[in-house]
């Protein structure tokens, strides 16, 4: 198939999206105070299993990078499709002059392993991460953290199995935002045994070239 070069360029997709939750001082209408910050983000992902860890670039002259810079420590909340625009106000509007938890209507969660940031109760999924690592990189600072706690909602669970299916979980792409669409797939799905597939998959949705499934 015909291809055309782009050139250099950030276009990954799809891409998670995030509330990066921050805790730090700002100033609000003349007033000092200590504020629960959201930061809209997608660029972000894990990068090591152990110890668990993730990262995500922040630009130096986000309110966010100040905080976390300053605290060593953030929160990575997964949002759904039903809080949609507030995700999306946090992305627009800075902490420096609209407290967001408060605008957005969000409720913190207290977070074991991370001394004052709080999650996000309205997001299913949190992650606490701790800085290891901060890399300069350009128009970013890339944050490299350790996962030290994971909170989940508890209808997320059948049993003891985390299930995200079909929980309306955001994805980013090329400037618009989707909801999580139908599982096709699952991991090592094109090599499985035919009675793994029946019970995982809809037949629609099995390789087409069956070798793959022997």
């Amino acid at each position: 198939m015909n291809k055309r070069s782009m050139g250099p360029g950030t276009l990954l997709a799809p891409l998670p999206v995030v509330l990066v939750g921050t805790t730090g001082e700002t100033e609000h209408d003349g007033v000092s105070k200590v504020i629960q910050n959201a930061m809209t983000a997608a660029w972000t992902g894990i990068v090591n299993s152990e110890p668990a860890m993730l990262s995500v670039s922040i630009q130096p002259p986000r309110l966010t990078h100040r905080f976390v810079m300053e605290t060593g420590e953030f929160s990575i909340n997964v949002p759904t499709g039903k809080i949609a625009p507030q995700v999306d106000l946090c992305g627009v509007r800075s902490g420096r002059d609209l407290d967001k938890t408060a605008a957005c209507h969000f409720t913190p969660v207290r977070l074991e392993g991370l001394s004052v940031t709080a999650g996000i109760a309205e997001c299913p999924l949190i992650l606490a991460c701790r800085v290891h690592e901060v890399r300069r990189l350009g128009s970013h600072d890339l944050f490299i953290a350790k996962i030290v706690n994971v909170l989940a909602d508890d209808d997320l669970f059948d049993g003891d199995t985390l299930n995200l299916e079909n929980r309306d979980l955001l994805s980013y792409m090329h400037g618009n935002y989707y909801s999580q669409g139908e599982r096709i797939g699952f991991f090592g799905y094109s090599v499985a045994k035919q009675n793994v597939l029946k019970r995982r998959l809809p037949k629609a949705h099995w390789p087409k070239n069956q070798t793959l499934a022997l």
